[in-house]
């Protein structure tokens, strides 16, 4: 995939957002998304506070007091910029990261190859532009899910950017099986998502992207939405995996569903 083709479908991610924020309330605004402690405002904070740091503009000089929800020193650090918004409404935070937004586009566009090539400062660390570019994908992503989810507006499912989302959570899976889960040498689990099937094999001690074989250990059949749950740690797993079928070996596919969380 290019640069620009990254470019696209950052673009096409925040376009649903804006789009799915310019028809909140403030209310709907207020109200609790899928992440502990956070609203849907706190959502496009995040979101706002991100792209404000990368385009080097400046971000509020905020302390945020103590939160039941905040258990690291990186979470406090984020939860700095999120609360430096909180005073303000809805609609003005999403006013900002629109600009925020175009600005950044912008400045991707009238990048050339080295200019991608180029280092960049993130909070979860340094690194390039390109390199960075699909981590902003998948994260903002995923966090419009979390507002749309949370407020039953289904959405963002067309946008360009929801194979890459997938891509790189089923290469997560290979690390579940084989580490989280301990399956043995050999064991092949498949999950059926969709229209969609990933089958990870244990090779070597490590779990591999396989064709799916006729007779794997386990298949997980499932929705596209609680397997991103699942696997993003949104909601209840105790709520969600009794929406899973299991076919072939109960227990393993019970261990896997338990331990398919990968981002918390």
């Amino acid at each position: 995939m290019s640069d620009q083709e990254l470019v696209d479908q950052l673009s096409d991610v925040w376009a649903s957002i804006l789009e799915l924020g310019a028809t909140l309330t403030e209310a709907e605004w207020k109200q609790p998304s899928l992440l502990p402690g956070w609203s849907n405002q706190d959502v496009v904070a995040h979101m706002l506070w991100s792209e404000c740091a990368l385009l080097g503009w400046p971000v509020p000089d905020h302390v945020a007091p103590p939160m039941e929800h905040v258990r690291t020193e990186f979470g406090a650090f984020i939860e700095n910029g999120v609360d430096s918004y909180r005073a303000q409404a809805g609609i003005e935070v999403l006013a900002q990261f629109a600009a925020a937004a175009e600005a950044r586009i912008d400045a991707l566009r009238a990048l050339d190859a080295d200019g991608f090539g180029g280092p960049v400062t993130f909070p979860i660390g340094d690194g390039t532009v390109r390199g960075v570019l699909p981590f902003r994908i998948f994260d903002c992503w995923i966090h419009e899910q979390d507002i749309r989810i949370a407020l039953d507006r289904p959405g963002g499912w067309e946008t360009s950017a929801v194979d890459l989302v997938f891509d790189r959570l089923f290469s997560s899976m290979g690390k579940v099986v084989a580490k989280h889960v301990g399956a043995p040498e050999g064991t092949v689990v498949v999950w059926r998502v969709g229209g969609a099937r990933h089958a990870i094999e244990v090779r070597d001690g490590r779990g591999r992207s396989v064709d799916a074989p006729d007779t794997p250990a386990v298949v997980l059949v499932l929705e596209p939405e609680v397997f991103l749950m699942l696997t993003a740690g949104r909601g209840n797993p105790d709520a969600l995996i009794p929406l899973v079928r299991v076919e072939g070996d109960a227990s393993l596919g019970m261990r896997v569903l338990e331990r398919m969380n990968v981002l918390f």
